[in-house]
């Protein structure tokens, strides 16, 4: 009797970014599922945090020299496979590794790069977690395959929705500064979350808020200088402005990222560009008020959550000026991707900050109602697998019709 096929996770499993979190969570639901064959592991070692995918963890076969990584790849063919990673000429030589092969992509931009371009070529799906991202891969070229998997939040922003709350209630009784989190994981100066547009705007608020205000920045460690000198250059300095390390980044520990939000009255992205916004969707489930951009892919599910409370929106959007900026050569979580995205003009953002200043508590009880709707919009992760699960199986069976038909 002929066993099986299973569905690789090839990945990150030596990280804890966004991509890690995507791979761990779904080998975690195909494991759970009995679907998962092999976590075939893109970094140089796996942290220990991912033991229990142990047993399934595998390591292609790194070698030195132009040509030899693909060789290594190639070298380890398999039934079915989703791939979670940037791509790049390195990832695309493992859409022949398998017999069927799907790469997940979440564009950050709004065109793909020719490298990401001829990488998603290669496989035979893509996999995409936002309209917007979805109509990027889609204006590019005419793909036979492309799903809408969304994507999910830890537990814990759920579970802590009440300590929001209390926290929130506690600092407006001591009559403390408005506090306000932006997060950002470029690796580049200025990055497309809107970081340096928040900054230069953040004179104005301050100016014009009714409250005292106070701005905490959470960034990789790489960006702290940039970030302080960028501050240093508009006047902003400690304690008003202050830039946190990056372990609320870490997808894969969720609580530092809930602590980090629970304690401020709003978060403020303006990204001028994002694929999903996994920030944006934990700032709405946890019930703390947003100022986003439009024209990402945070905007999807805000439409689908139908951001609103008595007519007033838990959150306030910030539109982009229209305006197209080449991007540097290497950007955001998809090395070498050259695309384009708008900008942000940090009026625009001061304005509808300064909006939601003055609405905040309405807007507080507008995140608090939409929290009901995150949880039936299956935001947890457990619940977003489902939907994952089902398209493992459809890549199972699709192998089992390809070998019938070679038979």
């Amino acid at each position: 009797m002929a066993r099986h096929p299973k569905v690789d996770v090839v990945g990150s499993f030596g990280s804890r970014f966004s991509y890690a979190t995507h791979s761990v969570e779904l080998a975690r639901a195909l494991k759970s599922a009995g679907l998962l064959g092999r976590c075939l592991n893109l970094d140089d070692e796996a942290l220990e945090d991912y033991a229990h995918l142990s047993p399934h963890l595998y390591f292609p076969a790194w070698e030195q020299g132009e040509g030899r990584q693909t060789d290594a790849y190639q070298a380890h063919h398999g039934a079915a496979a989703i791939v979670i990673a940037a791509p790049t000429e390195a990832v695309r030589a493992l859409a022949s590794a398998y017999d069927v092969a799907a790469l997940f992509v979440c564009p950050n931009t709004n065109e793909l790069s020719r490298e990401a371009l001829e990488t998603c070529k290669a496989f035979d799906r893509l996999i995409v977690p936002s309209r917007y991202c979805q109509r990027t891969v889609t204006n590019a070229h005419a793909f036979d395959h492309v799903a809408r998997l969304g994507l999910g939040v830890h537990d814990v922003f759920f579970e802590g929705r009440r300590s929001v709350r209390e926290r929130q209630r506690r600092r407006e009784a001591r009559n403390e500064p408005l506090r306000i989190a932006h997060f950002t994981s470029d690796w580049y100066w200025p990055g497309r979350k809107g970081t340096q547009e928040l900054i230069e705007a953040w004179p104005t608020i301050r100016a014009d808020a009714a409250r005292p205000v106070e701005l905490v920045i959470h960034a990789v460690e790489v960006m702290r200088d940039a970030i302080y000198y960028h501050c240093a250059d508009q006047g902003l300095l400690d304690p008003e402005v202050r830039v946190a390390s990056s372990g609320a980044l870490r997808g894969s520990l969720p609580h530092e990222l809930f602590e980090a939000m629970a304690d401020v009255d709003l978060v403020l992205q303006p990204s001028r560009a994002e694929g999903y916004g996994m920030v944006a969707l934990a700032a709405m489930v946890a019930g703390v008020p947003l100022v986003t951009t439009y024209e990402t892919g945070e905007y999807d599910f805000l439409e689908d959550f139908g951001a609103e409370h008595d007519g007033h929106p838990a959150w306030e959007g910030v539109w982009t000026d229209g305006l197209l900026c080449p991007e540097p050569e290497f950007v955001g979580p998809l090395h070498g991707e050259e695309g384009i995205a708008p900008l942000v003009n940090p009026c625009v953002i001061a304005d509808a900050t300064l909006r939601a200043l003055r609405h905040l508590p309405q807007m507080r009880r507008a995140a608090s109602t939409l929290q009901n709707t995150a949880v039936a919009f299956d935001a947890r992760w457990e619940r977003r697998m489902e939907p994952w699960k089902m398209y493992a199986t459809g890549l199972i069976a699709d192998v089992v019709s390809l070998k019938e038909a070679a038979s």
